[in-house]
């Protein structure tokens, strides 16, 4: 993370990419900050702590279990056409200040990892655990620098 500065609950708030998401092929992921630090709760007065996001993986449902309306969204959020996965939502060392484009790559190496196992219906317990340890150096791993 290099030189390392306080983050404030006041400079949360102003971060307004976040939640960010990655919708492919009915899997989606999203990047958000639900309030974890290092050990739990942020705790914004142990100078130590730092926000961490969290990734969480959801898929569309079952067409049966989606009501036959034809109105109804497939817009992600939707809690009648999408579903969180089971065992798929981490709390990561990724912290809240990360740039918008670090966090696509981020998205990107999730949904190369999850899509295929979400789509299958495949237990990812054991890969979110993996995948929860995501970190800026995965990106140089994964996306290699072409010279």
């Amino acid at each position: 993370m290099g030189e390392e500065k306080k983050i404030y609950k006041e400079e949360i708030e102003k971060i307004d990419y976040l939640p960010i998401v990655m919708i492919d092929d009915g899997v989606a992921i999203e990047f958000e900050w639900i309030g974890e630090g290092l050990s739990g709760d942020y705790q914004e007065d142990d100078p130590e702590d730092y926000p961490h996001l969290r990734f969480s993986v959801y898929k569309i449902k079952d067409i049966k279990d989606i009501d036959p309306d034809p109105n109804i969204s497939f817009e992600f959020g939707n809690c009648d056409t999408w579903e969180q996965v089971d065992d798929a939502s981490y709390c990561t060392t990724i912290p809240i200040d990360t740039s918008q484009e670090t966090l696509e790559m981020f998205l990107k190496i999730l949904m190369i990892e999850y899509k295929e196992e979400v789509q299958n219906g495949y237990p990812v317990k054991k890969l979110g655990k993996r995948m929860s340890w995501i970190n800026e150096s995965w990106i140089e791993r994964w996306f290699p620098i072409k010279s």
